[in-house]
């Protein structure tokens, strides 16, 4: 029964046939310094996101270009896969146009009097299925900011393609689960 309760698991794990857990997955990573995607994502989070998101519906309602033009009052957030971003987001996809900011939010943070935050607004014009005119919609729509990271990362040596690739994955799963 000792060598039962002993060998067992021993060989289940050894034979692959067990899963880590998430506490082992996580005690792994951090002894590989792999936990980068988790780090990126809270800090994105705590240093950016928290602080403007809870001001977009005033940053918006205070625009008088952008008052009545924007009609979904939130923050699209692109992920490309390949963590690369292009400066000008229309250079990605021409039917995006950048058509403006919205006024600047100042905050104190981190030593710095009057830290600027802004975001720019896009709009993409479709055109009518009945074929008599064009809708225009206008959203904020940015770059995660910690894919430029990653990718300049994997670009000097420091990430691997599939590191990279898995802590993309990574932070896709934190955003679903906290954002």
């Amino acid at each position: 029964f000792a060598l039962n309760c002993l060998m067992v698991p021993l060989l289940v794990f050894l034979v692959g046939v067990r899963e880590l857990s998430p506490v082992e997955t996580s005690d792994i990573n951090e002894r590989e310094n792999k936990n980068l995607a988790d780090g990126l994502a809270w800090g994105y989070y705590f240093g950016y996101l928290k602080l403007v998101l809870p001001k977009l519906k005033e940053q918006i309602a205070a625009s008088n270009q952008f008052r009545y033009k924007i009609t979904m009052k939130k923050l699209f957030i692109l992920l490309p896969q390949n963590c690369f971003t292009q400066d000008n987001i229309e250079d990605a996809d021409d039917r995006v146009k950048w058509d403006g900011n919205l006024p600047e939010y100042k905050r104190n943070r981190g030593g710095i009097k009057a830290r600027s935050y802004k975001h720019s607004v896009h709009r993409i014009e479709m055109p009518r299925p009945d074929g008599g005119g064009v809708d225009e919609y206008h959203f904020v729509l940015e770059y995660a900011t910690p894919l430029m990271t990653l990718y300049d990362m994997s670009e000097h040596g420091a990430l691997s393609r599939q590191e990279r690739d898995h802590q993309v994955r990574t932070i896709r799963q934190q955003q679903q689960v906290y954002f």
